[in-house]
């Protein structure tokens, strides 16, 4: 079954987003540096987490 993601262009749900990864996770700040690393970059999660 094929899921349907859209990206994120309100800044204050992205602003929401980064912080509910941050504040409300046993590992938010590695799920925010991950976050972090794949919207400046562009890349996927799958990718950000296949770089060395």
């Amino acid at each position: 079954m094929k899921q349907l993601v859209l990206p994120i262009k309100d800044t204050n749900i992205l602003h929401e987003v980064e912080d509910t990864i941050l504040n409300n996770f046993r590992f938010g700040r590695c799920n925010y540096t991950i976050f972090q690393v794949g919207k400046v970059t562009l890349l996927r999660v799958s990718n950000v987490l296949a770089l060395r």
